[in-house]
Formats: structure tokens, C-alpha cells, sequence
């Protein structure tokens, strides 16, 4: 909230909204409000993720499901993101990925493997759409 003010301060309009970045319905309404409220989208920066301490564990100790805490808001988002993003010439898309799909980590295989598939999936987008993203890890 106080960085919200802070823009607000500054001059720029904000508009907060929350959802599953995974849920396409909810994204595309999102998308919706926004080009209502603000015309054109400009940009798209996708910084999704989440910090559960269960993905972060040595190959040996991850159980089924203890790495969906990784993939559902690095991996099935940026499918969402394409379906919602379809129809719409934003300026830029950034898809926000880490040096872990590079490094790797102890403890980081889930995630090291969530972020792999997303520099994957831009490169992907890119030899078939005109619309270019960009993976920064």
C-alpha cells in the first residue's frame, strides 16, 4: 500500500488488482479492466513466483507436488499470459526468469526448473509470434 501511495504521490494512476496469475478467466478480466480503465497496454512485465520453502530442498528429499508451489505461477501463467496478452500489441513483455535456470543451486531443483522452462517458453514464443518477449534472468 505505501508504494501504491508513493506513485500515487508522484502522479501515476494505479490500479491494484490480485488474482492467480494462472486463472485464465481471471487474468483475461483483468486485462479487460485495464484496457478499459487505461486504453492500449503499453507493456507487460511478469514477475510471478512464489517462496515455499517445500521446493527448496535437496533432489533426494522432493516429494510429488512439492515443486507445483514453483511451477503453477512461473509456468502455467505464461500460457495464461499469451492467451490474454493475444489481440493486444503491448510496447514490451519481460518475463521475469533467475539465474538458477543458468546456475542451478543446492536445494533449487524445482525452481531452477521452473525458471528453465521459462526462458524455454519465450524463446518459443518468439519463433512464432511478432509480438517478441524477453527472458532477463
Amino acid at each position: 500500500i505505501g508504494l501504491v501511495r508513493e506513485l500515487e504521490q508522484l502522479g501515476a494512476e494505479v490500479m491494484v488488482a490480485v488474482a492467480d496469475v494462472a486463472d485464465l478467466d481471471a487474468m483475461a478480466t483483468i486485462v479487460g479492466d485495464i484496457v478499459a480503465r487505461f486504453g492500449p497496454i503499453a507493456g507487460v512485465i511478469s514477475a510471478a513466483g512464489a517462496v515455499d520453502e517445500s521446493a527448496f530442498a535437496p533432489v533426494a528429499r522432493i516429494r510429488p507436488g512439492d515443486c507445483d508451489a514453483q511451477f503453477r505461477p512461473k509456468m502455467a501463467s505464461l500460457a495464461v499470459l499469451e492467451k490474454v496478452l493475444a489481440g493486444h500489441e503491448p510496447g514490451f513483455c519481460l518475463v521475469v526468469s533467475s539465474l538458477s535456470s543458468v546456475l542451478g543451486g543446492l536445494g533449487y531443483a524445482g525452481y531452477a526448473a521452473a525458471n528453465i522452462y521459462m526462458d524455454t517458453f519465450v524463446a518459443r514464443h518468439n519463433q512464432r509470434s511478432s509480438q517478441k518477449w524477453l527472458a532477463v534472468n
